[in-house]
Order: C-alpha cells, then sequence, then structure tokens
C-alpha cells in the first residue's frame, strides 16, 4: 500500500492505536499526538543538531506559554517550532499488513503545532504535544 513515493514529495508514517486508526477513518478523529522528546523533535521540525534539539526540548516543554499567543505570527517564534512540511501522511496500525490497502490510511497533513490535545483521543489532560492535524483520505 505504501506507494513509490514522488521524490517532490514529503510524507510521514505514523503508527496508532487500533481505536485511533478506525476514528481517523471514520472521520471522527482529525489529528494525532506526538510527545516532545527529541525523536519527534528531529522527525517534525527544522532542528536537527543534537545540542539544539536539548535546547529545544527544554524551551518547548517549559517556555511555550510564553510564545503560544504568538503561534500565527512566526517571526515571534524560534526557529525550531517551525515544522517541516509534509506533503501527507501515511497512518497505520503497528503491526499490520501495510501491503493491504485496508490497513493504510493516506491523509493530507494540514499542520503541525504544538498545544495540548483532546483527552478523548488518547492526549493527557494539560500535557502538550505535537499536534499532527489530518485533512481528508487521499484515495
Amino acid at each position: 500500500m505504501i506507494e513509490q513515493i514522488i521524490p517532490s514529495e514529503k510524507f510521514l508514517s505514523l503508527n496508532t492505536s487500533k481505536n485511533s486508526f478506525e476514528r481517523i477513518k471514520a472521520g471522527l478523529q482529525t489529528e494525532q499526538y506526538r510527545e516532545i522528546i527529541p525523536y519527534w523533535i528531529k522527525r517534525l521540525t527544522q532542528f536537527e543538531d543534537q545540542d539544539g534539539i536539548d535546547f529545544a526540548l527544554k524551551d518547548l516543554n517549559k517556555g511555550y506559554e510564553k510564545y503560544k499567543e504568538h503561534w500565527e505570527y512566526k517571526p515571534y517564534l524560534p526557529s525550531y517550532y517551525f515544522p517541516k512540511e509534509f506533503t501527507h501522511s501515511f497512518v497505520y496500525v503497528k503491526g499490520t499488513d501495510l501491503s493491504k490497502p485496508e490497513n493504510v490510511l493516506k491523509l493530507e497533513t494540514k499542520s503541525i503545532i504544538i498545544r495540548t490535545g483532546n483527552p478523548e483521543w488518547g492526549a493527557e489532560e494539560g500535557k502538550l504535544y505535537f499536534v499532527i492535524k489530518h485533512g481528508n483520505i487521499i484515495k
């Protein structure tokens, strides 16, 4: 199912729980959450060197409050708040057969932001996450 990618396309590969997968497929869940840890800072933001990631980790977890009102006006934000741009995401349940089309969703990736998440969709109350906002399913 994960077909050959055109070189100009940038995609995320995201595994998820079966419940979350079914909610996304049904259009009931429009976003997914990833913890603010070095692995996701490197995958989702412009920061890639280890010193920068360590600094970003501290700042994103404790300093977000001072930036959140400027989120839509990016010149006020440190550079690592800028997410990489992805054209789409492949979402699947870990351990499933990815060669079967019904086990993989190809979704538009609308945006990646930092904020708290919806506890009904697996987020802890009051915890900050990278929020990956999905668009439509791509056939």
